[in-house]
């Protein structure tokens, strides 16, 4: 089952809303560079879809874009909003551009959870001429021995995770899927080394639709193991973060 099919998972980040925000990581400042220098406009428009808390929209915001986010969970949408951004509350299969056109149109963690067979089109016709759509995805595994513990206790509790996760030395799956619909498309990763305290590492893992979706004796269950492998010190992390940006085939 495709992952916009799994309904649950992909509606059950609102009761999370609050630790998403704070436990979910920005992205590598030289990824959202990529994304702005996509663009031949100055301060160009953009579309965020599934903008969730806010993270991406944020960031893009603050780099000098004129940001509109498309948020379908009211707790999201409702941090996304106290951040000072402007949010339109549906999910981007229903939503409505109203003649609205975009210099990008960004995903930021969200891409797997529309349906690709209705939002391609869309993004073509909501992108202006020359326009950029830049999937992201944070893909952030713990290094090391521990690293290689918890990835024993993920597998063993968790289904199979997004598809930044997913990947071998094979191209990512989202690029054939854009090419066949009439996309040119690269990908890029930026790498980073990050550091997690135990809190702050099982609070990250455990807003995950995943682990969300979990019988709750299991998460609790997966938590008490997870945490008993992470020292006192914490644990060190690396971000295999990725970038696909798009434009409609000339």
């Amino acid at each position: 089952m495709a992952y916009y099919e799994q309904r649950q998972r992909a509606e059950s980040f609102g009761q999370v809303a609050q630790n998403y925000d704070a436990f979910r990581p920005q992205y590598p400042e030289a990824l959202v560079r990529e994304i702005l220098d996509s663009s031949t406009s100055n301060g160009p428009r953009v579309l965020d879809v599934g903008s969730g808390t806010g993270i991406l929209a944020a960031q893009l915001r603050e780099a000098g874009c004129e940001v509109l986010a498309v948020e379908p969970d009211s707790e999201m949408a409702g941090i996304a909003k106290g951040k000072g951004l402007v949010v339109e509350k549906s999910t981007f299969e229903d939503w409505d551009p109203a003649g609205r056109t975009f210099d990008i149109i960004a995903f930021g963690q969200s891409f797997h959870w529309v349906d690709p067979a209705i939002a391609l089109p869309q993004i073509a016709q909501a992108l202006n001429p020359r326009g950029a759509l830049a999937l992201a995805w944070n893909d952030i595994q713990a290094s090391g021995e521990t690293g290689s513990a918890l990835a024993l206790i993920m597998n063993r509790f968790s289904p199979p995770p997004a598809p930044s996760s997913e990947r071998s030395n094979e191209e990512h799956p989202v690029l054939s899927e854009l090419k066949t619909n009439g996309f040119d498309a690269e990908e890029l990763t930026f790498e980073e080394s990050l550091a997690y305290s135990r809190d702050s590492w099982l609070s990250m893992v455990f807003t995950h639709s995943a682990q969300l979706t979990m019988e709750p004796a299991e998460r609790d269950q997966m938590f008490a193991e997870m945490a008993a492998v992470i020292p006192d010190s914490g644990l060190s992390a690396h971000n295999d973060a990725q970038l696909i940006l798009a434009s409609p085939s000339s």
